[in-house]
């Protein structure tokens, strides 16, 4: 299985891997760009919604894929969401999906996900980001039994 290692990151870091990849993606690499808006338009009806992830390559050697999986779709409070577990969760289904086909992605940087303009705290990002990760390699989260099970896991991840 991939190793991976999950650490939600200040948001410092987080605006700066953001700010070099809107203008990686943007001004040196306008093709590019232009490719990543029409992926998105092309397998997603104009939007990536959250819950969904899609993988890029860079033509960089440091980096060679951006992975988008957005936590919101409209800027706004993730206090009461569960948008960082979902969008987490995405980001690995991506990476198990694509190195079925292709290169093989071994390592991804997940900044702290919603702690930014969606204000999560970094305990409850950090949380459902683990808890995306056990739900795909550890299986963790195995398909709730019932209604009351899933309210139950629901309500642990807003915890």
């Amino acid at each position: 299985m991939i190793p991976y290692s999950i650490s939600a990151m200040r948001s410092t870091l987080y605006f700066h891997i953001k700010k070099r990849w809107s203008l990686v993606l943007v001004f040196s690499q306008p093709q590019q760009a232009a490719g990543y808006i029409h992926q998105i338009k092309q397998n997603y009806n104009g939007e990536l919604p959250v819950g969904t992830a899609t993988i890029i390559k860079t033509q960089d050697e440091k980096f060679p894929y951006f992975i988008s999986s957005p936590t919101m779709r409209v800027p706004m409070q993730l206090k009461e969401s569960v948008n960082v577990y979902l969008a987490t969760r995405a980001i690995f289904i991506s990476i198990i999906d694509y190195n079925k086909n292709n290169e093989n992605i071994q390592s991804v940087i997940i900044p702290g996900m919603g702690v930014g303009s969606g204000r999560m705290s970094y305990d409850t990002a950090a949380k459902q980001m683990k808890k995306a990760y056990e739900s795909i390699f550890n299986r963790k989260n195995n398909f709730p039994k019932d209604w009351k099970e899933a309210v139950q896991l629901h309500k642990h991840l807003l915890e």
